[in-house]
């Protein structure tokens, strides 16, 4: 398969000489997957996508390409417990008002700039659901890695915050979801109750910070 992805769009930035900015996201992705559906109750598919990302602006024109991996198998042990095992991954680029590098100010305490050496990053997530219950009872516990993660970085100047992009060494989490669902007329009402219990923890500059919730 191919999918292509095309963004025109502009910035105003009012600062002492107005500056139009005028940009241009054009992605191009190809994608193959191989299913393997055996009779009995194994079903698996295996993919690959590769993506080309070009953004070009002003001031200069980043061209990136990713390899997105995919894996999936799903088995069927009965109406009541089936288990599937997915391995998949997509690529976040950046923007181009994280690129711009003129200052631009938000308020009297902050202003931002962004950081013109950004690169893409991909996120890998793994997880295992279990389907109990005929599908009324799921669990999920997963795991996500990211490295190159594009997050706010910034400081604390004279008398106002300043911040901008960066890219971290390391990001991850890993956790689980909860979900059930409960019938309480048939096929007219049912309510619906969600719950994730997770850990993220991110890596910058030799500090490591985590966060449960």
């Amino acid at each position: 398969g191919y999918k292509n992805t095309f963004n025109n769009y502009n910035f105003l930035f009012e600062t002492q000489n107005d500056q139009n900015n005028s940009n241009k996201d054009v992605r191009n992705l190809l994608y193959t997957y191989l299913n393997f559906t055996p009779e009995g109750k194994l079903k698996s598919k295996l993919g690959l996508a590769v993506e080309n990302d070009r953004l070009k602006t002003n001031e200069q024109t980043n061209i990136n390409y990713s390899f997105q991996p995919y894996f999936s198998m799903h088995y069927s042990f009965n109406n009541d417990l089936n288990i599937s095992l997915n391995l998949k991954s997509n690529s976040h680029y950046p923007n181009a008002d994280q690129l711009n590098p003129h200052p631009i100010t938000i308020d009297r305490y902050s202003r931002y700039s962004g950081n013109p050496n950004l690169n893409f990053s991909t996120k890998y997530t793994g997880s295992l659901t279990f389907s109990l219950l005929k599908n009324q009872l799921t669990i999920e516990p997963f795991y996500d890695y990211t490295k190159n993660h594009i997050s706010k970085t910034g400081n604390t100047m004279f008398d106002y915050y300043s911040y901008s992009y960066s890219n971290m060494d390391r990001y991850e989490s890993f956790g689980v979801q909860m979900g059930l669902r409960l019938p309480l007329i048939a096929k007219k009402l049912i309510f619906n109750i969600t719950a994730s219990l997770y850990n993220e923890k991110i890596k910058f500059n030799n500090k490591t910070s985590d966060i449960n919730d």
